[in-house]
């Protein structure tokens, strides 16, 4: 199924109405991964780093307990730096997508916001 870029929900529904009765495999991260070892094309790679960054677009701290003393002393030197706030519980992380055959680094997700 091939659709032009920037559609709306309402539009991608619609163009996959037709394939209500197929039933959809579904796959974990790791699997998939696991399958997928590179990508033939730079195209590939990037066009699947911003799926990945739709699909994780925050980054969010859980904070499990109530302020602690020693984390207020930590809050009242400053702001610490973002991910390193010792209240926080990260959530998911954006997986890694791989790069394109051949190259030597995976394509970092685009930050998408957090």
């Amino acid at each position: 199924l091939v659709l032009p870029a920037r559609r709306r929900a309402g539009e991608l529904r619609a163009a996959l109405k037709p394939y209500d009765h197929v039933r959809l495999l579904r796959v974990s991260l790791s699997d998939a991964s696991a399958m997928i070892g590179c990508y033939e094309g730079a195209q590939e790679a990037h066009d699947t780093a911003q799926l990945t960054s739709h699909i994780f677009p925050h980054s969010w701290c859980y904070r499990p307990f109530e302020m602690t003393p020693e984390w207020s002393a930590v809050a009242a030197k400053g702001a610490p730096k973002r991910g390193t706030e010792p209240w926080c519980v990260w959530g998911f992380a954006k997986p890694a997508v791989p790069g394109v055959c051949g190259a030597v680094q995976p394509v970092k997700p685009a930050d998408g916001g957090g």
